[in-house]
């Protein structure tokens, strides 16, 4: 006689990982149109102090946030 808890345990694995999916496909839709994040600022080396320097006035485009 086959138990049917083996089966409902699959199932709900299913279900589980149909969530997931659906769940990263809304969010990674939501953070690429909704919220584009900003462009990196422009950065160049300083020769003498091997120090790199960021240019955040340069052109950028998207949400910029901070923390």
């Amino acid at each position: 006689m086959s138990s049917s808890r083996p089966r409902g345990a699959v199932a709900f694995l299913v279900r589980v990982a149909v969530f997931a999916l659906a769940f990263t496909a809304r969010g990674e839709v939501w953070l690429r149109v909704a919220m584009p994040a900003s462009d990196p600022p422009f950065h160049a080396q300083d020769v003498a102090t091997k120090i790199w320097r960021y240019e955040p006035s340069g052109p950028q485009g998207g949400l910029w946030t901070v923390g």
